[in-house]
């Protein structure tokens, strides 16, 4: 009979809830949320490793080149893999020091970024690196450039970049 009596007022506690929950006003909450794996990272948060530091041009480096000096931040085209080119160093006569970071693949987890140290020359206006996996940059404005991925010499990679802080 004491079982019986729990029964009985379980389901009457379920019944008032349900019907309380019914009278509340929901629309504002209802809207789906993303989980945690959907975030897709912003350039601009990438972790750069405490080493790389930039370091601002001489004012004998050429204007040309010295525009390629400091952050830039932008994804693959396809992907939407998030990367920043960090410059940090770009001397007279055009050699540049910098690291290219990218970071995991969106909707993804466990996909790790890293990042690649390079030392280059410009040449033709673009910074290109790398031989199996090469990438290349060139300046499209004062404010945005244009990178290029090419594995195998085949273009498999684009990416529009900005200037991030």
């Amino acid at each position: 009979m004491c079982a019986r009596g729990y029964r009985v007022s379980i389901i009457a506690l379920l019944l008032a809830l349900t019907s309380a929950c019914s009278e509340l006003d929901l629309e504002a909450d209802s809207k789906p949320r993303a989980a945690a794996r959907d975030y897709i990272q912003q350039p601009q948060d990438l972790a750069v490793p405490a080493y790389i530091k930039i370091i601002p041009p001489d004012r004998r480096v050429p204007p040309q080149y010295a525009a390629f000096a400091g952050k830039w931040g932008g994804r693959y085209q396809a992907s939407k893999v998030p990367v920043l080119l960090v410059v940090e160093e770009v001397k007279r006569s055009g050699e540049v020091q910098g690291a290219f970071i990218w970071g995991p693949l969106p909707g993804t987890t466990g996909t790790p970024g890293g990042n690649w140290r390079f030392r280059a020359q410009i040449e033709d206006g673009k910074i290109q690196f790398g031989t199996k996996i090469r990438l290349e940059f060139k300046m499209t404005s004062n404010t945005s450039m244009q990178g290029l991925r090419f594995e195998n010499g085949l273009l498999d990679g684009i990416i529009e970049m900005s200037r991030v802080r």
